[in-house]
């Protein structure tokens, strides 16, 4: 019966309490929503798949290494479920040259800086676990390159501009901040790469996947 009548009384109080935060408390984190600036870093594993290449007189295919990818992205929100983002970071592409007639070819090295802008669609702006869906495109650029062999006494890579797709969550931990991670595919035009009048010309597939943490302003 004791416990009976304190159930009683604890369903009596449980509105007031969930109306009214106790003195000194702070109210509850709110949603992420219209005119909010949320600021993202993460570290994104970038993973390179459907690999396909030409490479002219020398023949063989081209290969290129997973890459770890320090970035930062910045959505602005236009409406509680409309966000538009702005993406960069820097990572080293590396290019390997597999089954040539002067066999393999270490090409070397090159920086890649990447800025994407996307529109997305948060599904569940006031929940705790919002997850978001987005479209855009990425715009790299290359530079600084190294060659590694020497075979290769200088490359160079296009630029291009490719769609990608985007999918994440953000989870509020407090009031500003939030955990974050996202999946990103990018589906590049072919890329050319050019050496000493050696043209390798590759189609590749990019899936990235990334985890960090938000600060809302």
């Amino acid at each position: 019966m004791p416990a009976l009548l304190a159930l009683a009384l604890l369903a009596s109080t449980a509105p007031a309490l969930a109306q009214e935060p106790e003195s000194g408390g702070s109210p509850p984190s709110s949603g992420l929503g219209a005119g909010d600036l949320l600021i993202r870093a993460r570290i994104t594993g970038v993973l390179p798949y459907d690999l396909r290449s030409r490479i002219d007189l020398i023949g063989g295919a081209v290969q290129v290494d997973r890459m770890v990818l320090p970035d930062v992205d910045v959505s602005y929100f236009l409406t509680d479920h409309i966000a538009v983002t702005g993406q960069t970071g820097v990572l080293k592409t590396r290019f390997r040259i597999k089954g040539s007639l002067v066999g393999d070819i270490d090409v070397g090295s090159i920086l890649t800086i990447p800025l994407a802008l996307s529109a997305d669609y948060h599904f569940l702006p006031d929940a705790r676990f919002n997850p978001y869906l987005g479209v855009g495109a990425v715009a790299t650029w290359y530079t600084g390159a190294k060659p590694a062999s020497p075979l290769v006494k200088s490359f160079s890579v296009e630029r291009q501009i490719s769609p990608m797709v985007r999918i994440g969550m953000d989870v509020r931990m407090t009031e500003k901040w939030f955990a974050n991670t996202e999946m990103r595919l990018v589906l590049p035009p072919t890329q050319v790469l050019t050496n000493s009048g050696v043209t390798a010309r590759t189609d590749v597939k990019s899936l990235s996947l990334g985890v960090g943490v938000s600060y809302r302003f």
